[in-house]
């Protein structure tokens, strides 16, 4: 047996048995199932993860996670950790059974690691088990336990106040820090731009759709405790360069979209977009969006947005939240 290991399941159960009902925890367990995994995605993109895709609805019809965490080994060489992750929003505690056959399709796809992040915890025979199995080779099983996700959600406040889990949200941290430093580089690019003679035109547009994104938040906080939906009108809110003009998408968050399509303009370096609506989703046709996959600015319009996005090779599928 590992000793970090076992320090670790000890630390888990103490914290479970002493920790009380928190009013955080109660309000995730009511989430909607589809809501509880967007919060998750948000937690583990705030969390650092990279490349983060929905896989495939599983057999409980599921939406689960995959992604890459980036770390330096100590010859200074770059070593990417591909995990898996598993959306679990349950009353009772994981049951070896349940673990195990999510542990056997991430075996199947070569994962590293299998993250389980739930409401609740491992049973004490699966955590034995989990014990058991982590001492071999092969993928590691982890959890984030409902007391580590209100700590995350402490952390990361805007997750909490998007989906609506507390009472007093002024006492709550919400960090804009990243997106503000994402701001900056922008305004300082755009600067660089006017002092060579280009056209500034798109990184305006876009420094403009973040901050009225910030502050539409922020007014959120303030009157309703959590992140609401402003409708899409498309005759107010298409921009010129989107076609077609007007865009139907009157069930999007107009804030979300605008700062959605105005990033991948901006991204992709693109004279105007080519966008299909359907009834709750816009797909946009590119040449590649590989620029998209890593960029910071575009994964934190989900995180402060109301918007999900897939990416194809060519294709960008925008989807409501």
């Amino acid at each position: 047996m590992v000793l970090s290991e076992t320090l670790s399941f000890a630390y888990n159960s103490i914290m479970a048995s002493t920790r009380g009902k928190s009013t955080v925890v109660a309000r995730l367990k009511k989430l909607e199932p589809t809501e509880f995994e967007n919060l998750t995605y948000d937690i583990l993109f705030l969390s650092g993860v990279q490349n983060l895709r929905w896989r495939t609805p599983s057999a409980d019809g599921g939406r689960d996670l995959e992604g890459e965490i980036a770390l330096v080994d100590f010859s200074g060489e770059t070593v990417r950790q591909r995990w898996y992750i598993e959306c679990k929003r349950y009353a009772q505690s994981l049951n070896w059974p349940t673990v195990y056959e999510k542990l056997t399709i991430a075996i199947n796809h070569n994962a590293d690691f299998l993250l389980f992040v739930t409401t609740s915890n491992f049973s004490p025979p699966c955590r034995d088990e989990v014990q058991r199995h982590n001492e071999g080779h092969g993928v590691k099983i982890r959890i984030w336990p409902f007391y580590y996700l209100e700590q995350l959600l402490t952390i990361h406040g805007q997750v909490a106040v998007k989906y609506g889990l507390i009472e007093k949200h002024a006492a709550l941290h919400v960090d804009f820090q990243s997106i503000m430093f994402e701001l900056k580089k922008l305004a300082l690019a755009t600067y660089g731009a006017l002092e060579f003679g280009k056209d500034p035109t798109d990184r305006i547009t876009l420094i403009a759709s973040f901050t009225e994104l910030i502050y539409v938040r922020i007014e959120d906080t303030k009157s309703h405790g959590r992140f609401t939906t402003h409708r899409f009108k498309p005759v107010r809110d298409t921009y010129d360069w989107c076609k077609p003009n007007p865009l139907n998408a009157d069930k999007f968050d107009s804030t979300s979209l605008r700062a959605a399509l105005s990033s991948i303009k901006f991204i992709l370096s693109l004279g105007e977009l080519d966008c299909k609506a359907t009834a709750d989703r816009v797909v946009v046709t590119v040449p590649s969006t590989n620029a998209l996959r890593s960029n910071q600015l575009f994964g934190l319009v989900s995180t402060f947005g109301l918007i999900d996005w897939e990416l194809k090779d060519k294709q960008i599928i925008l989807k409501t939240r």
